[in-house]
């Protein structure tokens, strides 16, 4: 009857071991699974963030090239009307000195009015000529000095309004996205 009761502990502390070993390893199992599980999610999920990122940086590519491509043409369009304003300005210094006479058309005192600065502008102070006294009068103008002042200040301004065109229409195709 001894040896009934001494095995009988024993079965039960056997028993408790076997499913305490059981128990340890359905946990393990258990979390093995839950952290394979977990990897894959994390690796999905680095998958998709690196596919984002290539689609972005592909989509930021497209762009840059477009705006480049939209730069080139603008400045093709620009050195083009540049080259055809200095051919015309060419052209219309060899007509004006053709058909002026250069005959005084304005006179030393409306010259030097003309000459003055803009209001609210300071004339710079230079120092005093090295010859002696600056002559009071401006020497006057002639037909021809006129007429090549308005032709070279009609190309500068068609110059400044071709560039401002160019920035016109680049910020209207940035902001329309085509054209």
């Amino acid at each position: 009857m001894l040896d009934t009761s001494i095995a009988r502990p024993w079965l039960a502390l056997a028993f408790l071991v076997w499913t305490l070993l059981a128990a340890i390893a359905g946990w393990q199992t258990g979390r093995e699974q839950e952290q394979d599980r977990c990897t894959a999610q994390v690796a999905t999920l680095k998958a998709d963030q690196a596919t984002q990122e290539r689609q972005a940086a592909q989509a930021a590519l497209d762009r840059l090239q477009q705006a480049q491509a939209r730069g080139d043409a603008l400045q093709a369009r620009l050195a083009a009307e540049e080259t055809n304003r200095q051919t015309q300005a060419q052209e219309h210094a060899r007509e004006i000195k053709r058909l002026t006479t250069g005959r005084p058309c304005l006179n030393a005192g409306t010259v030097r009015l003309l000459n003055e600065p803009a209001i609210g502008l300071r004339t710079p102070v230079l120092p005093a000529p090295a010859s002696g006294a600056a002559a009071a009068d401006a020497p006057a103008a002639s037909d021809t000095d006129v007429a090549g002042w308005i032709d070279g200040t009609r190309h500068q301004y068609d110059a400044c309004r071709s560039r401002l065109d160019a920035l016109i229409d680049w910020h209207e195709e940035a902001t329309d996205g085509h054209r």
